[in-house]
């Protein structure tokens, strides 16, 4: 058993906010981890070929471009992205975000 407290995970800044790995396998098939995006900063396009992302908006509210489209969720909603789409998440709001995300193959 693997017990992670978020707090003592190293941040990572970003251009567009930060992020925290919270766990990553072995293989590299899983990757767990939050983000936040600072308002009216954006992600780039970006895509993972060999997994799904499932994102779930903990705090705030997250904008997405997901296939060219976009859609704009708040706390409690999740979005999930096949893998092989571009997407990024942005923030158009004056408060920063902040998500969970999981990437993993679904199939």
């Amino acid at each position: 058993m693997e017990v992670f407290n978020a707090s003592e995970l190293k941040k990572t800044a970003e251009v567009w906010g930060s992020s925290k790995k919270i766990y990553q396998n072995s293989s590299k098939k899983i990757e767990i981890g939050l983000f936040s995006v600072d308002p009216k900063k954006s992600m780039t396009m970006h895509e993972h070929n060999d997994a799904d992302e499932f994102i779930f908006i903990l705090d705030g509210e997250a904008s997405f471009t997901v296939d060219e489209k976009e859609i704009s969720l708040g706390k409690g909603s999740a979005i999930l992205i096949p893998k092989e789409i571009q997407h990024k998440a942005f923030n158009n709001n004056e408060k920063t975000n902040l998500c969970l995300y999981i990437v993993c193959p679904l199939e």
